[in-house]
């Protein structure tokens, strides 16, 4: 029997669910109009973990094409819990769902910026910088994408990526006929 299978017994028999729960076992099972309106009646009733809620409220949202919904979601775990584990996966998220879903480029470059240089040491803030120079190298800013990655290097060089951003910033000023100075 399956999450969903034991889920579905549950509310058939009549017994109270938990509707943060109820609502990720919809989710998991791609029944997402059920997952939406159980996180909706989680988030009325003094939850106990909202960030959690708001987070896969969003990932809801996205898989039902509600784009600017899921990030609005996402913006509220990034605003109110930033202690939550979910906090920097929705900054992640956004910045995913503005560059892959809503074509808005500069602005999920911006987002992965804003989380680095407000965050400088968080342990993702790296990764976040390598990927808005991915994301400004996809959008045709190569001069904006080698800077990035030089800023990798720089700023995080014991980065598990920071050769390679190195490289990348060589590769994108090559294209524009930019020779970098050394580093």
């Amino acid at each position: 029997m399956t999450h969903y299978q034991a889920l579905l017994a549950l509310v058939d028999a009549g017994v109270p669910v938990n509707e943060l729960n109820r609502g990720l076992v919809d989710y998991f099972a791609g029944q997402y109009g059920m997952a939406l309106a159980a996180f909706d009646r989680y988030l009325q009733k003094s939850p106990a973990d909202p960030a959690t809620a708001y987070y896969y409220s969003g990932m809801t949202n996205r898989a039902l094409g509600g784009y600017e919904a899921a990030i609005q979601q996402w913006d509220k775990v990034i605003q109110n819990y930033p202690e939550h584990p979910y906090w920097a996966r929705a900054w992640e998220q956004k910045a995913y769902t503005q560059w892959y879903y809503l074509d808005q480029f500069t602005e999920s470059v911006q987002t992965l910026q804003d989380f680095t240089n407000q965050f400088p040491t968080h342990p993702r803030s790296s990764e976040f910088l390598f990927d808005a120079a991915q994301v400004a190298e996809r959008a045709g800013e190569l001069e904006q994408a080698a800077e990035l990655w030089e800023r990798v290097i720089n700023l995080y060089p014991e980065y598990d990526k920071s050769q390679r951003a190195l490289f990348l910033s060589g590769i994108a000023h090559y294209r524009v006929g930019i020779m970098p100075a050394l580093i």
